[in-house]
């Protein structure tokens, strides 16, 4: 008995490590032709959490195993920075910029939803706030509510049609804003604005970035169609999604990364990548700019509720030479994406 539990235990821990080294590779190749790495990539944190358990479990029938499958994770150090992180506020650096970027769901297309989540927002008081997948809904000025109720005067729009978009507001002025037409039939609710901003003489650009969605919501369907405009194609499987978006998003990335490389001011890039910080296109982006996540996370961190648990997949990315003083994902429950909120001091 005991020789055959030894090799069903050998056999399931060779399968996860082979994954898990497959995994390791996907930030270096691009979804639209090696999309099996990236989907095995998106599972990393489950790979890696199998990997722990299991150097557990070797205890009691090899401590070179043990050590083999706790050197593989090390071996991950970054994608474990990646998963989860310890870190604690500063609370004695002053804050110069709070920005907070969520996916607020179009609000579900309910008046009662959109005015208890924003009012939880507003509580935060950012001085920047990114929204992706707005939604004017009839009979609630959404924008409007913002500006009574924040110091969030300023905004800058862009309008899917007239109701959804993308749409940044600000506490300070804002000089420019335009949006980054992506090389892509049938965006949908994704796409790009930037907005140039002015903070005390001081500019900066800020990204809102929504990128082609995976659609593994169950009831996304419903949820559009209830709008009167179905934005999400039909197709057969979760797999079949996720790849029909990772193709997508590789053009996406591409070209909002030459738009990064050629800012004039430092760079603020936030949103909904849809995409885990494990694989090419997060990886891609995040060149030269810090995960606020990774300077001053705490936990798992992650932003997604959805049929599959512990997804990361929202975002802020600041500059290398500014200070993060704290982030933080509120666990709001109005939309199926957590807001995340960073706090900056220059």
């Amino acid at each position: 008995m005991k020789t055959w539990i030894f090799r069903i235990v050998f056999g399931l821990n060779l399968l996860i490590s082979i994954l898990l080294v497959i995994a390791y590779l996907s930030p270096v190749f691009p979804p639209d032709d090696w999309w099996m790495l990236t989907f095995i990539g998106t599972g990393t944190t489950y790979l890696l959490a199998a990997h722990l358990v299991l150097a557990i479990v070797w205890v009691f029938f090899s401590l070179g195993a043990t050590a083999f499958n706790i050197l593989l994770v090390c071996l991950g150090f970054n994608f474990l920075s990646d998963t989860f992180q310890w870190n604690y506020p500063d609370t004695q650096s002053e804050v110069d910029l709070k920005i907070i970027s969520i996916n607020v769901g179009v609000f579900s297309y309910k008046k009662e939803n959109a005015e208890s989540l924003l009012k939880k927002i507003l509580k935060q008081n950012p001085d920047i706030l990114c929204i992706q997948e707005f939604y004017a809904v009839p009979g609630f000025n959404a924008i409007q509510y913002i500006k009574n109720k924040s110091r969030l005067r300023h905004h800058a729009f862009y309008p899917i049609d007239e109701n959804y978009g993308l749409i940044i507001f600000s506490r300070y002025p804002i000089l420019n804003s335009e949006l980054i037409q992506f090389p892509i039939d049938n965006l949908g609710t994704n796409g790009c604005l930037y907005a140039d901003i002015s903070i005390n003489k001081k500019k900066i650009r800020i990204y809102n970035t929504h990128l082609s969605s995976m659609r593994i919501q169950r009831h996304l369907k419903e949820i559009y169609n209830a709008g009167g405009k179905a934005i999400i194609e039909e197709q057969d499987d979760v797999l079949s999604k996720m790849r029909s978006s990772w193709k997508k998003q590789v053009p996406m990335v591409e070209l909002l990364r030459d738009h990064l490389n050629q800012s004039p001011y430092p760079i603020y890039l936030c949103g909904d990548m849809n995409s885990t910080p494990y694989g090419y296109i997060v990886h891609k982006l995040s060149e030269g700019l810090q995960d606020t996540y990774r300077s001053k996370g705490k936990g798992l961190g992650f932003t997604f509720r959805s049929n599959f648990p512990l997804l990361r997949i929202d975002y802020i990315f600041v500059p290398d030479e500014v200070k993060v003083i704290s982030h933080s994902v509120p666990r709001m429950l109005e939309s199926d994406h957590f807001p995340v909120v960073a706090e900056i001091g220059f």
